[in-house]
């Protein structure tokens, strides 16, 4: 009788484990859901929590899928990649294996572990954005002025006063779930909508593309 309290004790404990392991700081290509990321082979990270003490990874299990909803479905709807239950310790930069991501394509991952001291429950699902892979996917064309304005030179340090473009364009009458605009400028801009600005906060750098 002993014996078996003993191991039913144990078995217990090994539950009550599972629980207080938990995974976070989830991230694509080292970046918290990231958009636009220039590669269709992105690499996956994440960090293991947990109140107890000399806890080791074993083994992981990731999935990604077309929406967050096909992960947590019980079917395979959608489903981009699914790692299986792999034997490792790696929690940084775990290569995607998955169906061939596309141009302006949004994924969902989630990932779950496996440790010398039980198991954890699924993640919360992350998401990412794949960027224009490449020239020929850019539909747009190179915009600007084309002369020098007053109080403007271009020497061995031009002189450039910021340039202001504006486009306006109307909807059709259909629903919009998400919108990308892609716009590469070389140094410094900012992008406004309707007033409001948005993706990246500008700055000088080479080029930009939110």
């Amino acid at each position: 009788m002993k014996r078996h309290l003993l191991m039913a004790t144990c078995t217990l404990a090994m539950v009550v484990c599972a629980k207080d392991i938990n995974v976070s700081r989830m991230l694509t290509e080292n970046m918290q859901s990231p958009w636009g990321i220039d590669t269709d082979a992105p690499r996956f990270s994440w960090q293991a929590d947990s109140k107890l003490q000399d806890v080791m990874q074993t083994a992981y299990q990731i999935q990604v899928a077309t929406s967050a909803s096909s992960l947590l479905s019980s079917n395979d709807e959608g489903l981009l990649w699914d790692s299986g239950k792999t034997l490792s310790d790696e929690q940084l930069w775990i290569g995607y294996q998955g169906k061939q991501l596309q141009s302006n394509q949004r994924a969902y991952w989630r990932v779950r572990i496996w440790t010398n001291k039980g198991e954890s429950e699924w993640s919360p699902v992350d998401s990412f954005s794949v960027g224009l892979l490449n020239e020929s996917k850019w539909s747009g064309r190179w915009i600007g002025l084309e002369k020098l304005m007053p109080g403007e030179q271009t020497r061995q340090y031009s002189r450039l006063a910021a340039r202001y473009l504006r486009h306006e364009f109307t909807l059709r009458d259909v629903p919009v779930k998400r919108a990308t605009a892609y716009v590469a400028g070389l140094g410094y801009y900012k992008f406004y909508v309707n007033g409001q600005q948005v993706g990246l906060a500008g700055g000088v750098s080479d080029i930009h593309a939110p």
